[in-house]
């Protein structure tokens, strides 16, 4: 009789220890290479931007992979001969992919740089069962520990995948005691799910199982977020003149708020907070700004630039040398208009330019203007006289300008090469630019 019932309890002790293997399995996953192919043609797609994404190739032989980031679309499954193919988009930015199974606990592919546009990533996955783990019994000696957890008031909080309560306090801190030993903390709310295996070794330790991800906002003057069916975004103050931050969200959002810049409208946009994910916006590289600028050069210092630019856009600029008096031959004279034989001092322009083409934001606040130009100009036999032979003439400018903003004060310095001949003033062939004025949103 005592030999079966040690066999019985043999018996139980393998099929907890086969359960524990089960319960406690983790999903397995690497790269088939360090660097990624270039994307092929056939699976070349855009964003809603207009930027091309990137594409995810995972390898496996379990059936229900779900995919959490900044995905794309939906995921496109294929059965091969060898297991199962999964097809992922990804966007341009994206750092890791979180990959779940019902029957694994999760893994994060973490890539070794944010992706760039038309990359192709593989990767393979697999579903590995885990030794033993062993939580240690009490006896005698009390082997449990207080630790505590910060999970946030809207999550369910699962330790060894049991739903566990307690006590809160300060709003996202958990008081629990647990026996010495390996354990699983997950934090689940709705579709999202936040997995750790943790190693409680004395009292006091504390756990982050927050699930939620976090926004900084910089350069507004007012910001704020509609959650669509998604906890409140919670407002951290301290962050700074112009700069907002907020935590507790997760899932999508509709932000609105004013840059800091002169600006006539708010941005609206809809964004998706992934778990445990940071994001940045800087609210004034968000909107379509016009510039009003007065602008000229080293030898035609009189003029004006109005362009228009969000990531890209145009712009047209007029300068000129204006002048009321100039050299002859028989020395300096004034400029007259002559009006029913009546003589009267005036101004003439000796050259100016008109120029117009593309700008395009290079970086942050970081602008460049480039694109041809007409260019009118007094030809004259003698540099820098005015001989009887005189005559305007015409000719073709290039002009390239970079321009950097600052809120709503604009500045930018260029280059002008102008290709004429006689030119009353040979040096007008290579000039240099400015520009100074405001900015001003829309």
């Amino acid at each position: 009789m005592r030999f079966v019932v040690i066999l019985l309890l043999y018996i139980v002790s393998i099929n907890v220890c086969i359960g524990q293997d089960n319960r406690y399995a983790h999903l397995s996953s690497d790269f088939v290479r360090n660097q990624p192919l270039r994307l092929p043609e056939d699976m070349i797609r855009t964003d809603l931007n207009g930027d091309t994404i990137s594409v995810l190739i995972v390898r496996s032989e379990i059936d229900d992979l779900t995919f959490d980031g900044n995905v794309f679309g939906e995921p496109i499954k294929n059965y091969l001969a060898d297991g199962i193919e999964y097809r992922i988009n990804l966007l341009k930015g994206s750092k890791d992919i979180r990959i779940r199974s019902n029957d694994f606990h999760q893994v994060v592919i973490d890539f070794p740089y944010p992706i760039r546009s038309m990359e192709l990533w593989e990767v393979n996955v697999k579903g590995v069962t885990a030794p033993e783990i062993r939580i240690a019994e009490t006896g005698e000696n009390d082997n449990t520990y207080a630790v505590t957890i910060f999970a946030e008031p809207f999550v369910q909080l699962y330790i060894d995948e049991d739903y566990t309560t307690g006590s809160y306090y300060n709003n996202n801190e958990y008081l629990k005691k647990l026996e010495e030993g390996a354990h699983y903390i997950t934090s689940k709310y709705k579709d999202y799910e936040y997995s750790q295996k943790v190693n409680v070794k004395g009292d006091g330790q504390e756990i982050d199982a927050k699930v939620s991800g976090s926004v900084t906002v910089y350069n507004a003057s007012q910001v704020e977020f509609k959650s669509i069916q998604s906890p409140e975004a919670n407002y951290i103050s301290g962050g700074g003149r112009d700069t907002y931050n907020y935590d507790g969200m997760l899932g999508r959002y509709v932000m609105i708020g004013k840059p800091n810049s002169i600006s006539f409208g708010t941005v609206e946009k809809t964004i998706n907070v992934a778990p445990r994910t940071h994001q940045i916006f800087r609210l004034d590289e968000m909107v379509r700004y016009g510039f009003i600028l007065y602008h000229g050069t080293n030898l035609q210092p009189f003029g004006f630039n109005l362009s228009g630019c969000k990531d890209w856009g145009f712009y047209l600029s007029y300068c000129a040398d204006a002048k009321s008096k100039i050299n002859t031959t028989y020395g300096e004279s004034d400029f007259y208009d002559s009006d029913n034989g009546n003589q009267t001092h005036t101004i003439r322009s000796t050259s100016m330019t008109l120029s117009a083409g593309p700008m395009f934001r290079l970086w942050h606040k970081l602008y460049l203007q480039i694109g041809p130009g007409w260019a009118y100009y007094l030809s004259t036999s003698e540099p820098k006289v005015l001989t009887a032979d005189y005559e305007y003439k015409s000719g073709l400018s290039l002009n390239a300008e970079l321009f950097f903003r600052i809120k709503a004060f604009m500045m930018g310095v260029g280059y002008m090469r102008q290709f004429v001949k006689d030119a009353y003033n040979p040096n007008i062939s290579n000039q240099l630019s400015f520009s100074v004025g405001i900015a001003f949103g829309g």
